[in-house]
């Protein structure tokens, strides 16, 4: 029987709202910290600095294409559409933001060798190959994170089923596979550790890894992410 261990839970704090608004005065936002692919995944570290940046990015560019409808005109009604400047439920809002680290793992979806092949084939005598055959490279099934060779324990491991199913002149796939979603305590990666190794493990290998040391840029990056929260429960 395994030993009695408490597990982890989410932070009773939700991240601290101001300092999530603070970010979309940044005029410069560098996503590469947080996005690396490895062993047939595409797997990204959502912190939820992350989240609100990409989420208000959608806000911002509706907001202006909307300005452009009316910018020619001095008759329009200017200005009536400012998502940052519209306090009403904000608290509910910020309540999306919950002070924890989600790793998302997802396979990568690509063209099959011989529809390559028979396109490739047929490009260089001047036909149309048809449309490529796309398949998942392989499919989620657990993953472990290790701070200094020691497992960092997940609040919630979870996968979702995920199905792509499209049929045109272009792409001709129909597949299905799993997604990862482990969420993670905000001190799960930070410098201390010394090496963060992430390790991926397909349903196809369960019992043999892929395994990704994270580079101090990304480790770095996300412990920064979450010192308001730390600061705010001093």
């Amino acid at each position: 029987m395994p030993a009695a261990a408490f597990l982890p839970v989410e932070p009773s704090r939700t991240y601290p709202l101001d300092s999530l608004k603070e970010i979309i005065n940044t005029e410069k936002f560098n996503r590469h910290p947080y996005v690396f692919s490895e062993g047939g995944f595409d797997i990204a570290m959502v912190t939820p600095v992350l989240k609100y940046r990409l989420e208000e990015e959608v806000q911002l560019a509706a907001a202006k294409e909307k300005g452009k409808r009316t910018k020619k005109h001095a008759e329009a009604v200017q200005n009536t559409f400012e998502p940052l400047q519209d306090l009403r439920g904000w608290a509910e809002y910020a309540g999306q933001y919950q002070s924890v680290l989600t790793i998302q793992a997802s396979p990568q979806l690509r063209e099959t060798f011989m529809s390559a092949l028979g396109r490739g084939m047929a490009a260089s005598q001047g036909m149309y190959g048809g449309p490529a055959h796309l398949k998942y490279k392989t499919d989620f099934y657990r993953m472990t994170l290790l701070c200094g060779g020691k497992e960092v324990v997940p609040i919630h491991p979870g996968k979702a089923a995920t199905v792509a199913n499209a049929h045109n002149a272009f792409v001709n796939v129909t597949d299905a596979t799993y997604v990862g979603f482990y969420s993670y305590p905000p001190d799960a990666i930070q410098p201390s550790c010394g090496e963060v190794v992430l390790e991926i493990y397909s349903e196809k290998e369960p019992d043999k890894p892929f395994k990704k040391v994270l580079d101090a840029k990304a480790v770095d990056r996300v412990w920064a992410d979450f010192q308001p929260y730390f600061a705010q429960k001093q």
